[in-house]
Parts: structure tokens; C-alpha cells; sequence
């Protein structure tokens, strides 16, 4: 205030109330909560592009789906062949297993990109910034903070909240701590995710749903060809990439290699 006068808040602040400051000498003043709402502008608008969520991405014509539905299963038994999927074989568990695999290829992708590790280290730090920033807000005892702190305390347990950020702070630095190690997955399996994928997961997949060796063989034109190189290609077609079957069948030689390594 001005000439270091001091004031303290005389009523009880609820939605649509005005602020009323008593300074203790038969003065007091009213102030819209408008008004004061207005100077937290900035810092709410900051906040609010901190931890303001992503939109996610639409897939493209090239780019990878999420996940595997009934429609691309159907396709992809058609891509086999009748003769070659067992008649009982198992559409549901079928997808699971693949959308299962997927989970995992993507995931040690993303581990095993450097540039994926700084984007999920920057978002951590974003989230990590805007928790300590609200939380040291409604640490201080300014009018601002203390309005703050009433209109909080009014929803949720003030204390439990302030606990909640301190603990999302500690966790976005752990994060943060973790995406900035150099060492990925890649280190230890010494595969790349696409190989693994390919060559070990749809490989051993291919072999429980359809009851046969995920084998290749090249036809009198020197093209690959068989069954299980059918599914891998159709597998990776419905989910936004065009695989060949010699990236197929050089997946399963570097899967084979790396067994025999750790043998």
C-alpha cells in the first residue's frame, strides 16, 4: 500500500464478493474482485501455456496408427492367405497380441531417440516450472496470494494441494533426471526397435496364431515370399508403413545373430 500502510482482508471471499481491507484505523476499502483477478493476468496466462496439454496428432496417409482394429486384422489374414490361417484362430486375441507388440516397438523407439529423450525432458521441466511457480504463490502472504489461497481453500483441501505440487515437482525433477541419462533400452538389446519388432515380437506372434515357423523363402524370381513375410508386410501396411519383405527377413537375420551372440 502506499507510505508502507498495511491492510489485512475483514471479510470472508466468495465467488462474486467484493474484497474488503481494513487497515486498522477506522479505514476501510472495498476492491472488486475483478480487480484484483486482473494483475494475476500474466502469471495465470503463463501458467496456463505451461501445462496447457498437446494436441494430439492426426495421423496421415504415412503416418503410424496407434493400434490395430477388427477392420485391419481382417486384411491382414486376407494378405496371408486361407490356406495358410487356421481355421480356429483367434481374430481377438490375435489383435491384442500385435497392438501389445506395437506398444512396446514405440516405446523403445521413443527411448532409443535422443531427440524423443529431450522432448520428454523439456515437458517434464515445463511441468516441473509451472508446479514450483504455483506453489510459490501460495506460499507468500501478499493480498494476491492470500485471495488465492481463500479461493482455493473454498474447492479443495489448501494443504493437501500444496503437498500435491510438491510432490509433482519432485517427480517432474526425477523425470527430467531420467530422459537426460544417455543410456536407452538400445544399450542393452542391441537391436534397433523396427529389427526387434519384426524379427523376434511378429515372429514369435506369427508362430502361436498361425501354428507354423515364421520362416522366408525366395521364389524362382529371387523375390521373398511365404506366409509369415506376408503377415509382417501386411502387419506394418495397416499401420502406416511400407515395409519390405527384405527388411523383414534382414530383421529376422539380426534377431538370429543376436541369439547366437548370447548363447
Amino acid at each position: 500500500m502506499e507510505g508502507g500502510q498495511s491492510a489485512k482482508i475483514a471479510n470472508d471471499v466468495i465467488h462474486d464478493c467484493d474484497v474488503l481491507l481494513d487497515f486498522g484505523d477506522g479505514r476501510v476499502l472495498t476492491i472488486a474482485q475483478s480487480t484484483l483477478l486482473s494483475e494475476q493476468g500474466a502469471s495465470a496466462e503463463f501458467m496456463s501455456r505451461e501445462i496447457a496439454p498437446q494436441k494430439p496428432a492426426t495421423a496421415g496417409a504415412n503416418e503410424s496408427v496407434a493400434e490395430l482394429d477388427d477392420e485391419s486384422v481382417a486384411e491382414i489374414l486376407k494378405c496371408v492367405g486361407l490356406n495358410d490361417t487356421p481355421r480356429n484362430l483367434d481374430r481377438e486375441q490375435l489383435k491384442n497380441d500385435i497392438n501389445a507388440a506395437l506398444d512396446f516397438f514405440q516405446g523403445y523407439k521413443a527411448e532409443s531417440s535422443k531427440s524423443r529423450r529431450t522432448q520428454l525432458r523439456s515437458c517434464a521441466g515445463k511441468f516441473g516450472r509451472a508446479a514450483q511457480n504455483l506453489s510459490d504463490v501460495l506460499d507468500q502472504s501478499d493480498l494476491v496470494s492470500t485471495l488465492l489461497q481463500k479461493r482455493i481453500s473454498h474447492r479443495i483441501c489448501l494443504t493437501e494441494f500444496q503437498k500435491q505440487l510438491h510432490d509433482l515437482v519432485q517427480l517432474c525433477q526425477a523425470l527430467s533426471n531420467a530422459y537426460s541419462d544417455a543410456s536407452s533400452m538400445s544399450d542393452e538389446i542391441r537391436i534397433s526397435p523396427l529389427y526387434l519388432f519384426l524379427g523376434d515380437s511378429l515372429a514369435a506372434i506369427f508362430e502361436k496364431h498361425f501354428k507354423q515357423s515364421a520362416k522366408r523363402t525366395r521364389n524362382s524370381g529371387g523375390q521373398l515370399e511365404g506366409p509369415f513375410i506376408r503377415f509382417a508386410t501386411a502387419v506394418t501396411a495397416r499401420l502406416g508403413d511400407s515395409i519390405t519383405g527384405e527388411t523383414v527377413s534382414k530383421a529376422m537375420a539380426e534377431v538370429a545373430k543376436a541369439r547366437r551372440e548370447s548363447e
